[in-house]
């Protein structure tokens, strides 16, 4: 987790297998995919998962990210 003035962010990096390298979660966009493990916050090959929803149920984001 880092925060950057106000703004608060966290990456989880995800396995070899998995279909992104990680995901982000930051306060003012919500979740996106990363296109690099080593600098997630900066990467530039970046997806939103669920735009506008920088909180959304968990049983969203998990649909969003298994299909």
């Amino acid at each position: 987790m880092e925060q950057t003035g106000d703004t608060l962010r966290a990456a989880l990096v995800l396995p070899p297998d998995a279909p992104a390298p990680a995901l982000v979660w930051e306060e003012e966009t919500g979740w996106r995919t990363a296109g690099r493990r080593r600098h997630p916050y900066t990467s530039p090959d970046t997806h939103p998962l669920l735009p506008g929803q920088p909180r959304p149920a968990p049983a969203d984001l998990l649909t969003v990210l298994t299909t």
